[in-house]
């Protein structure tokens, strides 16, 4: 059986939300640790059960669900138990698949836009995502500061396109904020800046059991529609829906453009198929 100590963790309820403010949460639900999102794909367990329960809670107010259970955990306890040499198993398509077919769809439905700006890829990981956009003649830069720093002068600039796909989810409760203000602060001053983000939303009705809750892919934050749009709102961005799992940022002002790129929008298939 893999191993946790369980004295490292916080396994106590949590005082509010780090979203809305709000002191009244529910609880969610227990999961062993070891509960990845591949299981939900290959109908099997992927790791053992560490016999580790992950507690997690939901806001009554915006519906964010979360875990403060890694709070007192430093960068390496999170790249020994979870980003570590294994992390690929809990997510396959992590590597390239993701990427290059998030990459078709960015240039698909964006190409005007980048053939005239620069794009950031927030949370890059290995820089995989931007690598290949620029093989399909973008601008792109790739910016993590867990991952390592790929490209040194990203973090001096602002982009037109700001993307980051199944990001949020990694980020603790307590970080969410300060995430979406630089975030934020990658966008143009003039307000011109998009930025396109993934993540599946807490479906209503669902519990613990919903497959996206998985620990041992480090999804620790799972927001509602109405929580993203409440921290979104917080660093001035208005969030629109582009499709399920996939949402637009941008500054109220945009609302008009936004609409027509989200009606021009072509999906990873779409893309991949027009390429």
């Amino acid at each position: 059986m893999p191993t946790l100590d369980a004295s490292t963790l916080l396994l106590d309820a949590p005082h509010g939300c780090a979203i809305c403010r709000a002191r009244h949460l529910s609880y969610f639900g227990s999961k062993d640790f070891g509960h990845a999102g591949n299981d939900h794909f290959s109908g099997s367990r992927t790791f053992a059960d560490y016999g580790v329960l992950i507690p997690y809670f939901q806001c009554r107010e915006c519906g964010f669900v979360f875990t403060q259970a890694f709070d007192a955990w430093s960068p390496e306890d999170f790249v020994e138990h979870i980003y570590n040499d294994d992390y690929h198993l809990s997510d396959p398509p992590f590597l390239d698949i993701r990427p290059a077919g998030n990459a078709r769809m960015i240039w698909a439905s964006l190409r005007q836009r980048l053939q005239n700006g620069a794009l950031l890829d927030f949370g890059g990981g290995n820089g995989s995502f931007a690598r290949h956009l620029r093989r399909l003649g973008a601008e792109a830069y790739s910016f993590d500061p867990h991952f390592g720093q790929v490209d040194e002068q990203a973090s001096q600039r602002t982009f037109d396109v700001v993307t980051s796909f199944e990001v949020i989810e990694h980020v603790p409760h307590r970080g969410q904020h300060g995430w979406m203000q630089q975030l934020a602060d990658f966008m143009r001053e003039d307000g011109r800046s998009l930025a396109v983000i993934s993540t599946e939303t807490v479906p209503v009705g669902h519990d613990i059991h919903w497959w996206y809750i998985c620990p041992r892919n480090g999804h620790i934050s799972l927001h509602s529609p109405q929580s993203l749009a409440r921290l979104a709102a917080a660093s001035g961005l208005q969030v629109s829906p582009i499709q399920p799992g996939l949402f637009a940022l941008a500054a109220p002002g945009c609302a008009g453009e936004v609409s027509r790129l989200i009606a021009g929008w072509q999906t990873t298939d779409e893309a991949a198929a027009a390429h």
